[in-house]
């Protein structure tokens, strides 16, 4: 049974109820899903793509074999999921140099979707800029340290109605409040981001025990394996 967001509330709430009450075997979902579900039996969990970490990939294969009872977990992946992560983690955390340009791209007084922002960049800079969704990202970070602030600008038409979807834009600060934001909150969290990926490079890519990368990860000492693939537990499990 699929399970997603855009699904209408009454259909998720029954393939959730469904499934933790074992009338439904199979849950294709988002990660979401498993996150909030409180079922010892599940016997497999089928990730697809590349987690974004390892923290994230544990709390989903922990699904699995909550009751003690053997359970498999299967990571299928493609050499394209890590450079999909790698974009994902590049706009939300955007270079420093683009949180400058987007504070310098802003009009005083003036307020503008990210969008629009992301348009006057790649004008200015006579070539591709940066997209909507890492330009947002800098907005967010200049918001945070108060150097802008979201608005609800109303959609162009009749300056006299009221427009029923209004559009959400932002609004520059004082020039004195952009030397609040702290670019190394950005920097850091971009080197946190690139540790992550390469630790999953490192368990997707590795030629010896993944538990084991795994557990270095988080500061453990190597366990034994049973269970992996590499160490023959898939196959004879």
């Amino acid at each position: 049974m699929p399970y997603h967001a855009g699904l209408p509330d009454e259909a998720r709430t029954a393939v959730q109820e469904g499934f933790l009450e074992g009338r439904t075997r199979v849950v294709c979902a988002t990660n979401a899903f498993g996150m909030g579900i409180d079922h010892d039996a599940v016997r497999l969990v089928a990730h697809v793509g590349a987690p974004g970490s390892l923290e994230a990939y544990v709390q989903e294969a922990g699904r699995a074999g909550r009751d003690g009872a053997p359970a498999r977990c299967l990571l299928a992946s493609h050499r394209g999921d890590l450079k999909l992560q790698r974009d994902f983690a590049r706009r939300s955390w955007p270079r420093p140099g683009t949180v400058r340009a987007v504070w310098r791209a802003m009009e005083p007084g003036a307020p503008a979707t990210a969008r629009e922002l992301a348009e006057r960049l790649g004008e200015r800079r006579l070539r591709r800029g940066p997209d909507a969704a890492a330009v947002t990202s800098a907005l967010r970070i200049l918001v945070q340290h108060g150097a802008a602030r979201e608005v609800v600008r109303e959609a162009r038409g009749d300056p006299d109605a009221r427009s029923p979807d209004p559009t959400r834009a932002w609004l520059r600060g004082p020039d004195a409040l952009f030397r609040r934001v702290d670019l190394g909150v950005v920097r850091r969290g971009r080197r946190r981001a690139r540790r992550r990926r390469r630790a999953v490079r490192r368990y997707l890519r590795t030629r010896g025990c993944r538990r084991a990368v795994v557990a270095r990860w988080f500061g453990q000492p190597a366990p034994d394996c049973p269970g992996c693939d590499r160490c023959g537990g898939w196959e004879a499990g």
